[in-house]
């Protein structure tokens, strides 16, 4: 029983660097001028958070590691120290521009975790 209770003792915390979000982007697809890629979807993003916290946010690292343009689905991943900036930048953003062309966009952060694993299975919830 006391080794047990030192083993506990001597784990540490993982710190976490990244944050991973599942981001749900639903627009109108006809008011697109061009086709959506993980490209653009990166610079529109990017630029929702510029809008709303100026050029100092400019250099960060926002990566989308995959993209779904059929579902609308992005799993993005940003340095935790930048976490809550980027989520309340997409949570407010409401139109985007697209080759000179304004498009009502809204992004729905669905799911968020420290962890890409715990993004991997189904979605949970209380029923």
């Amino acid at each position: 029983m006391k080794a047990e209770v030192e083993k506990v003792e001597d784990m540490r915390e993982l710190e976490v660097r990244h944050w991973y979000m599942e981001v749900h982007v639903e627009y109108n697809r006809k008011d697109m001028p061009c086709e959506l890629t993980s490209e653009l979807m990166q610079v529109l993003m990017r630029t929702a958070v510029d809008e709303m916290f100026g050029e100092s946010t400019s250099s960060l690292p926002l990566d989308i590691l995959k993209f779904n343009a059929a579902q609308g689905i992005v799993l993005v991943r940003v340095p935790a120290s930048s976490y809550s900036k980027v989520r309340a930048a997409l949570t407010v953003c409401g139109q985007v521009v697209v080759a000179g062309v304004g498009v009502r966009v809204s992004y729905r952060v669905a799911r968020a975790s420290g962890c890409l694993l715990s993004l991997a299975g189904p979605q949970r919830s209380i029923t």
